[in-house]
């Protein structure tokens, strides 16, 4: 059986209805469906439904059955979570400024090394949100775009 690379959990694979992969814990569990509910379960047919999943809470029989999401109940979830970047304009694509702007400073890309500008804005949303600031092609080479 497949296991979580974080937590090292069992879990098995299913497939959305768009077709996207999702890691699942490997009990099936009832569902009571619930707009807006806070979990979420995947049924075997790759339906992604709001619900609830604790027994007891409605007095009719459950809806159905699926799987929970793993990163619903990975106690290392965060480590997959895509964290943003503050992008840094390249020098190779903006050019050497003169006047550079006040509030700019040059700068290397942590990840490529490549020479970068730095303004005040982009260090304000690093402080103040704990982002990590890289060059344009490295934020989208993150992202896989």
């Amino acid at each position: 059986m497949p296991k979580c690379r974080a937590c090292g959990a069992d879990i098995i694979w299913l497939k959305t209805k768009t077709g996207k992969p999702i890691p699942c814990n490997p009990v099936l569990v009832k569902y009571w469906q619930k707009h807006g509910g806070a979990k979420k379960i995947v049924t075997q047919d790759g339906d992604v439904i709001a619900c609830e999943t604790e027994p007891g809470i409605f007095d009719r029989t459950a809806d159905g059955s699926g799987y929970i999401p793993h990163w619903s109940t990975c106690p290392k979830a965060d480590e997959f979570k895509r964290k943003p970047y503050a992008c840094m304009p390249l020098v190779k694509n903006v050019g050497m400024l003169d006047p550079v702007p006040p509030d700019w400073r040059l700068t290397t890309c942590p990840v490529c090394g490549e020479l970068c500008y730095e303004s005040h804005l982009c260090r304000k949303v690093v402080k103040e949100q704990g982002v990590k600031a890289v060059c344009t092609e490295c934020a989208l080479a993150v992202a896989h775009i």
